[in-house]
């Protein structure tokens, strides 16, 4: 809560871009072009985990469950 409590004391919140990451905004803002890559490639890496896990986790439950002889059926 506080990273947006922060960005809200900086930019004006009818003055935040549908466009780019609120955080982008700010690191821009404050001449840290640098840092705004980094936390958009920092995000990227974090959905390409949650995607990874959201893929492994039901394949691993059903490979189980195939190996176990269960169906899922009643």
């Amino acid at each position: 809560m506080l990273p947006i409590l922060i960005i809200c004391r900086i930019i004006p919140w009818n003055q935040l871009s549908n466009e780019v990451s609120p955080f982008v905004q700010v690191f821009s803002i404050s001449g840290l072009a640098g840092a705004a890559a980094i936390i958009n490639f920092v995000l990227l890496t974090a959905v390409l985990s949650v995607a990874n896990s959201g893929i492994y986790a039901p394949s691993r439950t059903l490979f189980s469950t195939s190996q176990n002889g269960e169906t899922g059926m009643p």
